[in-house]
């Protein structure tokens, strides 16, 4: 029997549902998994260990919310499947925002090259050739736009993804310049991680298109 989906309470005797996900993951086993939990996001963060960006259903809900849940989770799975094995550049300059999306992509089976700023990032995309760009739009030095211009310049098909924070005020603004520049996909923050795959992979369908 092929089982397509998990669907597990977070808190359970014995052995929790978080321990279940650790354990598969471990092993190499990739089926998706939906989380039922009463806790609040910030106590699945700190105490359960378990990142709330996960496709996760509260309780209580009702059997629309339950469908929905189900679909990003299963949605979520297709879009790690076509990014296993990828290399992806995350630029970032922010040390806990590049950790959260260092974790979920490597949960998606990529490999990650990080940047903290453009120079770095630049000479990683020359010497590596990433078959992702995910790059934030405030950046220390070069700004994300112009990065972004550049790698338009030297690698026309590259896909590239960029995001930029609910904080920024012309948050908006960037991500549309970021596409006139030739961006693939952007992505404003806070982002869910079914998100951030599906804009990784559109980003790559793109690519596929346009070659």
């Amino acid at each position: 029997m092929r089982i397509n989906l998990v669907v597990t309470d977070v808190g359970m005797p014995k052995l929790s549902g978080t321990d279940l996900y650790k354990a598969a993951r471990a092993a190499g086993i990739t089926i998706p998994f939906l989380f039922m939990s009463a806790y609040p996001p910030r106590e699945l963060r700190e105490t359960r260990q378990l990142d709330p960006m996960l496709p996760i259903l509260y309780k209580t809900w009702t059997m629309v919310e339950f469908a929905i849940r189900v679909r990003e989770a299963l949605d979520q799975s297709v879009a790690r499947a076509a990014l296993h094995g990828r290399t992806v550049l995350l630029v970032d300059d922010d040390t806990q925002t590049r950790a959260v999306l260092f974790a979920r992509l490597k949960a998606a089976g990529c490999t990650i090259l990080e940047a903290a700023e453009t120079e770095t990032a630049l000479r990683l995309f020359r010497e590596e050739r990433p078959d992702i760009v995910l790059t934030d739009l405030v950046l220390p030095g070069r700004a994300g736009a112009s990065f972004i211009e550049v790698i338009r310049r030297e690698a026309p098909e590259q896909p590239v993804v960029a995001i930029s924070g609910s904080l920024v005020a012309d948050r908006d603004v960037r991500l549309e310049e970021a596409r006139r520049l030739g961006a693939t996909c952007a992505l404003p923050k806070p982002f869910t991680t079914t998100q951030l795959m599906e804009a990784c992979q559109a980003a790559l369908v793109e690519r596929i298109k346009g070659g």
